[in-house]
């Protein structure tokens, strides 16, 4: 059984029809399949279309009226002939033949056959039979969703990774596709001329990383002694972009009462695969425990002091124009974390201007000054391509280390100086390539 109902909202297509070396991701799942089986059985989201079904494969709908991953396998052990099914997702591109078999020999006596992790299960590499049918539909019936929601009362077998590894030492099987990233990487380890070291990109899969393909087998950098206040060593600067969200999202569900969260649950909410998750913690420490998930508040207040945000941060602003007069009035930035409290102009006739009761448009000149009595380290540079350099220059000098870059033209600065460019027309430019008939 395929399940191929996901969409791929950041791949730009529904996961099936994605493309891996000049196939579809379907084409290559089945093909790994057609040697085990003549049974093929591909579960699509209700209404869904293909753009292409290889031939020989029968399909069927999310079990209606319910929608989700576990509906799915349910209509697909429904439509299936035969008393097991093995479960797999279509944005699985490394299946391997010696796993499924050996996941199969371990079927008597039991009703599922799942791989776990210290991280948590598999669910979607699985064997599942037919008993699990009378559960699953209960599930459905009772609103969950989550497709491990069903095994209790059942008898699960557990894999545990030793076994795993026997037989897929790298368990390249259990990787998939959820962003470009993801299939980028997959797309340069399945090229025919890639090198075997290139194709050991998943050493561990707690160690998943598919934006850091250039430390295949490093491991994670735990914490200092000294604190949270120092910072790991070899963090990828991809897993500090995706903190963020992952705060943002805890900090939704504290507030609505959430006291824990699984890292498939966080995955669900953000689109990022639970091994992704895992991974991304891992660098800055323990935080979960296994089988239980995360705590919501202690997970959210430790990402505030990794990501410095249990403090305030104030800003200087260079450029009154349009834009930094809505810049000013934005929450964040007048009673947020990151308040400017300083603002600069090299035009006159906006010199003395106050752009809120707390805030008056200073001359340039002032920067050194005001700067150093603020202790200000984060700037954000708002002026035309043309005056932003020599800006960037002087907001070094006086002891800026981050600046947050609105004007069209890349910025030059010492390699100890953050830079973070926002432009929104490249943006929109960027979209509207995909804006085809």
């Amino acid at each position: 059984m395929i399940l191929a109902g996901g969409r791929g909202e950041r791949l730009g297509a529904d996961k099936a029809d994605i493309l891996l070396g000049g196939r579809t991701l379907l084409a290559r799942t089945v093909d790994a399949l057609r040697p085990l089986t003549d049974d093929l059985v591909v579960v699509l989201r209700t209404g869904q279309r293909l753009a292409h079904t290889p031939p020989g494969v029968r399909r069927a709908e999310d079990l209606a009226p319910y929608e989700g991953v576990l509906a799915g396998v349910a209509a697909g052990l429904q439509a299936c002939r035969s008393e097991w099914a093995l479960v797999v997702a279509c944005d699985m591109p490394f299946l391997s033949q010696r796993l499924i078999h050996y996941l199969c020999e371990l079927r008597d006596g039991n009703d599922v056959v799942v791989p776990r992790l210290p991280a948590g299960l598999e669910p979607l590499h699985a064997l599942y039979h037919r008993n699990c049918l009378p559960a699953m539909l209960a599930s459905l019936q009772a609103g969950k969703r989550r497709l491990v929601s069903f095994y209790a009362g059942l008898r699960v077998r557990y894999v545990e990774e030793p076994a795993l590894r026997r037989v897929d030492p790298e368990l390249r099987s259990l990787f998939n596709i959820n962003t470009p990233d993801d299939l980028a990487l997959a797309a340069a380890v399945a090229a025919p001329g890639a090198h075997a070291t290139d194709r050991a990109f998943l050493p561990t899969l707690d160690a998943l990383s598919a934006e850091d393909p250039a430390t295949p087998g490093s491991t994670p950098t735990d914490l200092s002694p000294e604190g949270a206040n120092m910072m790991p060593k070899g963090v990828p600067d991809v897993v500090v972009r995706r903190l963020p969200y992952y705060l943002r999202s805890l900090v939704y569900m504290a507030n609505r009462g959430d006291e824990v969260v699984s890292s498939k649950e966080l995955g669900e909410w953000l689109g990022v695969s639970p091994a992704q998750i895992r991974k991304d913690l891992s660098y800055f420490g323990e935080f979960g425990k296994q089988g239980l998930g995360y705590s919501v508040p202690y997970l959210r207040d430790e990402l505030r002091a990794i990501l410095q945000t249990d403090r305030d941060w104030p800003v200087a602003l260079v450029g009154a124009g349009a834009l930094g007069t809505a810049l000013v009035n934005y929450p964040v930035f007048s009673r947020g974390r990151y308040p400017i409290v300083a603002v600069f102009d090299s035009d006159p006739h906006k010199q003395g201007r106050r752009m809120r009761s707390d805030l008056v448009v200073q001359e340039v000149e002032a920067m050194q000054q005001a700067i150093g009595e603020r202790r200000i380290q984060v700037a954000i540079v708002a002026v035309p391509a043309d005056a932003a350099q020599l800006v960037a220059d002087e907001l070094v000098a006086c002891g800026i280390r981050a600046i947050l870059n609105y004007a069209p033209i890349r910025l030059v600065v010492p390699s100890e100086v953050r830079v973070e460019d926002i432009d929104p027309v490249a943006l929109l430019q960027s979209m509207t390539y995909y804006l085809r008939p």
